[in-house]
């Protein structure tokens, strides 16, 4: 049993280290020298994608699945009207999305 959790967190920290590596990339391409426009929305659907990828217990709940949409949505205002109240706005919803309080197994490491 301890074998497997700790291959699902070897796999996890390789895909994690991708995708820090990936959106690093990204935000330099999108921010650096360029005006903000659509940029801000692209990358907010592209952090978005990368926390439910290495987080996948997050569509689980209910309000997980409300709380996801909802930011999808913001993202698709942010297209229109990229201001700072909608990007501090995706910002929180994102870390309401990240700790939101989850139910445990009985093996440390694993998600339910």
């Amino acid at each position: 049993m301890a074998e497997t959790v700790l291959s699902k967190r070897r796999s996890s920290f390789w895909l994690k280290t991708g995708l820090l590596i990936s959106l690093s990339a990204l935000a330099d391409i999108l921010f650096l020298g360029h005006a903000i426009g659509w940029t801000p929305a692209f990358f907010g659907i592209s952090l978005l994608a990368a926390v439910l990828l290495t987080q996948p217990y997050i569509l689980a709940s209910r309000k997980m699945k409300i709380d996801s949409m909802l930011l999808v949505g913001l993202t698709l205002s942010m297209v229109e009207h990229s201001g700072l109240l909608n990007i501090m706005l995706f910002g929180l919803g994102l870390g309401v999305l990240t700790t939101w309080p989850r139910r445990q197994t009985d093996h440390p490491g694993i998600i339910a």
